[in-house]
């Protein structure tokens, strides 16, 4: 069984700043409730073309995470449990300004697709 779920959102800010705020690996955690109390463990970014060369670390970024670029994450997955999953995420598509999308490649779902889009 599949299931599907849509939000959407106006932000009263210039869709490019918008964009590149969600589009940093690096604003992931506060991206996510506090409880969940995210960690990104490797970030490999593979920037969009164009732009600056490959980079693995946690602390050094570019403004964007573009096609190919994996995310590993823990997190707690059930309030106030001391338990944590760890999972991997690979960004699939980029389009600057647009849109960007990822799946799970290892992690706690059998199959998952997140996808951001935006429009002015």
């Amino acid at each position: 069984m599949s299931y599907h779920f849509h939000a959407e959102q106006w932000i009263p800010v210039p869709l490019e700043k918008v964009f590149r705020f969600f589009a940093d690996s690096g604003n992931l955690p506060r991206l996510m409730p506090a409880w969940m109390g995210m960690e990104l463990l490797r970030v490999k970014i593979v920037p969009p073309p164009g732009t600056e060369p490959v980079i693995e670390t946690v602390t050094d970024r570019t403004p964007c995470a573009g096609a190919g670029s994996e995310l590993v994450a823990s997190y707690r997955a059930v309030p106030f449990l001391p338990f944590r999953i760890t999972s991997v995420a690979l960004i699939t598509e980029f389009v600057m300004n647009e849109n960007f999308a990822n799946i799970q490649k290892e992690g706690p779902f059998r199959k998952w697709f997140h996808r951001h889009q935006f429009a002015t």
